[in-house]
């Protein structure tokens, strides 16, 4: 009887040491998400700010011929 007390009590602690390794991996999965996600948008701007800088370029460049 002893022995299948132990036997549950063991099943239970590897359960419970299970389901903390699951919810560890899965809340690191979610911040490598959020960081990959706020690493997009900050890439996205970085993208729109060189395509705003090159077409300003392009302008000066343009008014510049013009005026040459």
């Amino acid at each position: 009887m002893k022995e299948m007390v132990m036997a549950g009590m063991e099943a239970k602690e590897k359960e419970r040491a299970d389901l903390i390794a699951h919810e560890a991996a899965k809340q690191e999965r979610e911040q490598e998400m959020k960081r990959l996600k706020h690493q997009t948008e900050v890439q996205k701007q970085k993208t729109a700010e060189l395509e705003i800088e090159r077409l300003q370029l392009q302008l000066r460049l343009r008014q510049m011929q013009r005026d040459i």
